[in-house]
């Protein structure tokens, strides 16, 4: 039998601190990229009615996945912490890329003028999102035990 534990066995406790520190780091980045710094792109802006409609999806989702993470934390369950980053970020990386798309529509048809602070906020998000799901994911899931198929009875 190879040495090693079921990924059953996996728990907070038994995480690597820099894995911890990496989910941490990611949830606190999060809150900083999708939650506080719209507020000041809106304030920039003086667009809060188009500022709460870019960004307020991806305040709520935010919000919900701390909440969740902190949640599944607490309990022990790291493995479904680390299911829920990539798939919340693919969400947000969805919601950013919407939101720039509807300004640059909004600039080329309509010839609206669109504040430079929203499509910047809009691009950081986007940008968090996908550096947390070509890099932080990865990393998390490269420290998982594996389950190995001779170990099944």
């Amino acid at each position: 039998m190879p040495p090693g534990r079921p990924v059953a066995d996996f728990s907070v406790k038994s995480a690597p601190p820099t894995i911890r520190l990496l989910v941490r780091g990611t949830m606190f980045g999060a809150l900083a990229c999708f939650f506080l710094l719209p507020w000041a792109a809106m304030a920039l802006s003086s667009s809060w009615a188009a500022g709460l409609t870019y960004f307020l999806p991806s305040m709520a989702l935010t919000v919900a996945n701390i909440v969740v993470e902190q949640r599944t934390w607490r309990a022990g369950k790291l493995l479904a912490v680390y299911a829920l980053t990539p798939a919340n970020n693919l969400i947000r990386l969805v919601v950013s890329a919407a939101g720039l798309w509807d300004m640059s529509l909004l600039t080329a048809v309509r010839g609206a003028a669109v504040h430079w602070s929203l499509p910047v906020m809009a691009g950081a998000q986007a940008a968090f999102s996908a550096a947390v799901m070509l890099s932080v994911v990865p990393a998390v899931v490269s420290q998982l035990p594996v389950r190995s198929a001779e170990a099944e009875p």
